[in-house]
């Protein structure tokens, strides 16, 4: 079989042989190539040592990245490209990394060290496909099975336990029974790994077209992830209906953090009102604190964590198939936001058992009503109304508070449709909110200050 590499790999390969040395394609980027999908990242593995690779590529710039483990990143045309000296891990007292590593002349001895027999293929264009592990194999069946013992492997690294299962839920392959039954039982190796890493790989499994199988296997492991879901069971009702909406959720990191989420235990919330002392309604705004601090917890981006916040936060929101009403959310939340809502609505419905086809209509109609008032250029927000803060002042309102005040007085009659967003009758309500108690108001913000 011959692989189309990048010129760039070419060269690298190339340079290295033509020095006497062996050099080839490795891991992942071989195993994609054969699965069909599109290789981002190549990387190299070489008999030649890292000060060896530092001269044959001496005309380029050259970052120590690993230098320590034998890695080194050579730039050709701008292509960072990883190229790794043959190795022997040392042992593995952290469960992560090795304490030490051995530079080996074999082949054979530097794949053996790989966690899966899918990623310990190598390649060049003269030698073809180096497989000592039966990882074709492997990936013809779609098996994910570790290179020898897997719970060698899961004990030297826990971070292989998410691995694991993230290819297992991007790729759809099945977990070979072994690896699987060493999976459950060291799942607790996950405590020694960085939250970043598992959050890393966590992210990527969430957003797996085939998470739904992996979520119900291994929910135990999941558990050790995320305690607050106490999670009793794969049977757990709870649980399998989040995961069965998870899966009608669209495939965005965001939506599906929010529906794993936003039914968290009855236990972690009666625990946070314990901790904080609080009466047990607004159950939706305490899940929502609760998410954002097992959010912020596993390092997720600012971003990320205020999204799925706000979503839950505003889960339960009674929506109605008003237009005024609908304007005024989209005021408060923006048609996005409402629009997101509407989509975990929608997953939720679809999974449940028996179809609430009133609930999708309301769902499409509300959706309808969104992208009508966008369509007509409908005012909902201060800014789309026609007039501004400075149309006020030249009206002879004075500037300061009171001008906010009113504008927000003038958007709630427009969104009521109880008058014309033109800047003629706005202008008349202005003044009119000003004589009747905006001079009062006035005079009240002069006194505080």
């Amino acid at each position: 079989m011959n692989i189309l590499l990048p010129k760039e790999i070419t060269y690298a390969l190339e340079t290295i042989q033509q020095a006497g040395f062996e050099a080839f394609i490795v891991g992942g980027c071989v195993r994609d190539v054969l699965i069909g999908r599109e290789v981002h990242d190549f990387d190299i593995t070489t008999n030649t040592l890292p000060p060896q690779i530092l001269q044959l590529f001496s005309s380029f710039t050259v970052l120590e990245t690993g230098i320590k483990h034998g890695t080194l990143t050579v730039v050709i045309n701008h292509m960072p490209i990883e190229i790794t000296t043959y190795r022997i891990d040392g042992t593995y007292t952290d469960y992560r990394r090795p304490d030490g590593v051995l530079f080996t002349k074999s082949l054979m001895e530097d794949l053996k060290r790989r966690d899966f027999t899918m990623n310990a293929l190598a390649y060049n264009p003269k030698t073809g496909i180096i497989d000592y592990f039966n990882g074709k194999e492997d990936i013809y069946n779609k098996i994910i099975r570790t290179v020898g013992s897997p719970d060698e492997r899961f004990t030297e690294d826990g971070l292989r336990i998410m691995r694991a299962l993230r290819f297992s839920a991007v790729l759809g392959f099945r977990i070979e029974e072994d690896t699987k039954k060493s999976i459950h039982t060291y799942k607790d190796k996950l405590k020694y790994i960085s939250i970043e890493r598992i959050t890393s790989e966590f992210s990527k499994m969430i957003c797996g077209q085939y998470v739904e199988e992996v979520l119900l296997e291994f929910w135990d492991v999941i558990d050790v992830i995320i305690p607050e879901l106490s999670i009793q069971s794969k049977d757990d009702r709870a649980y399998k209906l989040s995961v069965k909406t998870l899966v009608n959720t669209p495939p965005i990191l965001y939506l599906r953090m929010a529906t794993l989420l936003h039914s968290i235990s009855k236990q972690a919330i009666l625990s946070y009102e314990k901790e904080e002392n609080i009466d047990n309604n607004h159950s939706s705004e305490k899940s929502a604190f609760i998410v954002k601090k097992i959010l912020q917890d596993m390092r997720f981006d600012k971003e990320t964590t205020n999204r799925v916040y706000t979503l839950i936060f505003y889960y339960d929101l009674d929506l109605i198939e008003d237009k005024p009403y609908i304007k005024k959310w989209m005021n408060k939340l923006t048609p996005k936001v409402l629009k997101e809502l509407l989509q975990l609505r929608r997953a939720k419905s679809l999974s449940q058992n028996s179809k609430d086809d009133k609930e999708l209509g309301k769902i499409s109609t509300i959706n309808y009503l969104i992208d009508e008032i966008i369509a007509s250029k409908s005012c909902y927000s201060i800014k789309g109304l026609a007039i501004n803060g400075q149309d006020l002042i030249k009206a002879g309102i004075p500037q300061g508070k009171l001008i906010g005040e009113i504008l927000q007085k003038i958007l709630e009659e427009v969104i009521e449709e109880k008058v014309d967003n033109n800047k003629k009758d706005l202008l008349h309500l202005a003044k009119h909110i000003y004589g009747e108690g905006g001079q009062q108001i006035c005079d009240l913000h002069r006194s505080e200050q």
